[in-house]
């Protein structure tokens, strides 16, 4: 059987990304990790520059959550609280 130079690219490709899906999930975990990261980071810096946090452990739950779902509601919400508890509910 003959294969084209495309056919055994896609071959090729097919298989090394197979043998490296490992890495990869690693790879993507650390880019989902970064972003989970970031979004954190700036809930807290817009509930502080608009004066809406205050409690220590308000500010320490939001640095121990790390479900995106959440972290991306709360941070459309930081932008309009009035205060952090309503970032909560």
């Amino acid at each position: 059987m003959t294969y084209s130079s495309e056919e055994f690219r896609v071959a090729c490709f097919t298989q090394a990304a197979k043998k490296h899906r490992f890495l990869q999930d690693f790879v993507d975990f650390g880019i989902e990790q970064g972003r989970v990261s970031g979004w954190k980071q700036a809930i807290l810096l817009v509930l502080r520059e608009r004066g809406v946090l205050s409690a220590f452990g308000n500010d320490l739950r939001i640095s121990e959550c790390d479900d995106p779902e959440t972290l991306e509601r709360w941070i459309k919400k930081a932008t309009v609280v009035a205060n952090v508890d309503e970032l909560f509910d």
